[in-house]
């Protein structure tokens, strides 16, 4: 009697412990699968952002050349205004165009001055991104590698489980 006692806790506990790997098992798979959608969702995130700093440098370059277009043409009017000038003797009348010249010649400064601005901020705000960008990348490798680090933790604990199991079940025979 005292065989039959002692092979029934030792199946108890063989149950147990086949239990407790169903469980690491599932622990492993469900570590995978989130680890797995984890990465998709990173990588949607950063496609994302960089389609959108792409649209926001294409947008920008369109301005810009815009801007550059209508300094050409105010500087192409000043001109013409200058020949214009030279052609007429009235000192009030030179005198006048000298000021809307020199008016035209401010804004056009100020203009350039503000598109330097602009390209300033977006290099520093397309740096800032990049910064996130990066910086949301090593997050997510820190995380894929923490995840992967648990699950051969989780399959080396399940290989030991499984030769102890086979241990216990050699030696008993």
């Amino acid at each position: 009697m005292p065989d039959n006692s002692n092979l029934n806790e030792s199946l108890i506990k063989l149950e147990d412990e086949l239990n407790s790997l169903a469980s690491a098992g599932k622990l492993i798979q469900i570590a995978k699968e989130t680890s797995e959608k984890d990465i998709v969702e990173i990588r949607a995130l950063v496609e994302n952002v960089i389609n959108e700093a792409k649209a926001m440098i294409s947008d920008t370059n369109k301005s810009a050349i815009e801007i550059n277009n209508t300094a050409k043409s105010v500087l192409s009017v000043a001109k013409e205004l200058h020949d214009k000038i030279d052609k007429v003797d009235f000192p009030s009348r030179l005198t006048k165009i000298d000021d809307t010249v020199a008016g035209i010649n401010i804004n056009v400064a100020n203009t350039i001055t503000v598109l330097n601005n602009i390209e300033r901020n977006l290099q520093d705000k397309l740096g800032n991104v990049l910064k996130e960008i990066n910086l949301n990348i090593e997050i997510a490798k820190t995380v894929v590698k923490k995840r992967i680090s648990v699950l051969q933790l989780f399959t080396i604990i399940a290989w030991f489980i499984q030769l102890v199991i086979i241990l216990f079940i050699l030696l008993k025979k």
